[in-house]
């Protein structure tokens, strides 16, 4: 089984969906990838909005990524959302 290296969240989220159907993940292999994907995808939204540009990257800067992190639901003390 293909999956489209370059396809919208639909593609993907139904390529994990087809992999647990045919027994290539465990339910529980199939929520956590489905799980990290959904965090991965809200990251890049958040870089995105943050800099006004098509972006893959963390920003470098202590005070970016304290903020980037807030936006993910971190807390400046927690190393865990909220």
């Amino acid at each position: 089984m293909q999956c489209a290296a370059r396809g919208s969240h639909q593609q993907h989220a139904g390529c994990i969906a087809r992999l647990g159907q045919s027994g290539c993940l465990t339910h529980q292999e199939r929520t956590i990838l489905e799980d990290n994907y959904s965090f991965l995808r809200k990251l890049e939204h958040r870089l995105q909005i943050m800099f006004d540009l098509q972006t893959h990257m963390l920003p470098e800067d202590r005070g970016e990524l304290a903020k980037l992190a807030i936006r993910m639901g971190f807390s400046a003390r927690r190393t865990s959302p909220h």
